[in-house]
Order: structure tokens, then sequence, then C-alpha cells
């Protein structure tokens, strides 16, 4: 079966809001609707989605924001890995990067954290579902009674 995720078939406007449509072909006319706030928020979640990111990330919270070589000289990771972990956080705008003659220097970029620590807290459970995961694994199978 072939899957084409993440293609863009068109972008429109809903509710004010920019609405990007995607397309899959492995279910038939199936189109998904993404804001762009879930898309920049999947992106950061992505971007945190690596122990040694996560650490990076730790790090510089723990500082003020530190250099390139202070964050190495803390983990067990090469330069170069720290620096292309480093890319793909600035990427996602959970740091800011500035480059000081040699030496690139990087912050956490804290409004953007708090906006993903709100979008966790609005993933709350509905009052009227009581029902959990491990609940639903033991559904009856048809033909089995209720214990």
């Amino acid at each position: 079966m072939a899957r084409q995720t993440g293609i863009v078939f068109r972008k429109t406007a809903l509710a004010g809001q920019t609405v990007i449509v995607y397309r899959r072909t492995a279910i038939k006319g199936f189109h998904v609707r993404y804001t762009e706030t879930d898309m920049s928020l999947a992106r950061a979640f992505k971007a945190l989605a690596h122990p040694a990111r996560l650490a990076i990330v730790r790090a510089l919270l723990d500082e003020d924001g530190c250099c390139c070589g202070e964050i190495v000289r803390r983990l067990p990771l090469a330069q170069s890995t720290v620096s292309e972990h480093l890319k793909v956080l600035k990427d996602a705008g959970i740091v800011t990067g500035v480059i000081e003659g040699p030496r690139a220097c990087y912050a956490i970029e804290r409004d953007a954290l708090k906006a993903m620590m709100a979008a966790l807290g609005g993933l709350t459970l509905p009052a009227c579902g009581t029902r959990t995961a491990a609940a639903l694994r033991h559904e009856p199978v048809r033909g089995e009674e209720l214990t």
C-alpha cells in the first residue's frame, strides 16, 4: 500500500486562522485539517523528541544560556553532534542563538516553552468519559459475556 503523508494539498482560511489541508492517499479521499499553531507545536515537540536535545534544553535552562563549547563539556556528546541538535532546536523555535566571533551562544526561547506547556495543559480528558485505555483493552469479544 502506497503511503504519502504530509503532502500539502492546499491552504485555506477557516475561522480567521490559516489551515493547512493534507491529503493521504492511503485512505481514499481522506483530508486532515491542521492549524498553523498545531503545525508549529508539532515541530517543537518533534524537536524535543530526542534524549540529547532534552539534555541540551536542560543544560540551557540550568544556565541562563551558554555557548556550544560549554554544552559539549557538560554532555558526553561530540561538538558536531551538539551543533546539529542545537540547529534542530533553533529551527523549531525552542532555542535562539547568537554568533560572537568564533563562539555560538544559545539561550532558551522561554515563550516557546510556555506555549508548549500550555498546549499540553489543554489536552485534558473529557468530563463525560471515564473509560481508561485499560478498560478499552478488556472489551468483550462478540459472543463473550461481561463479567
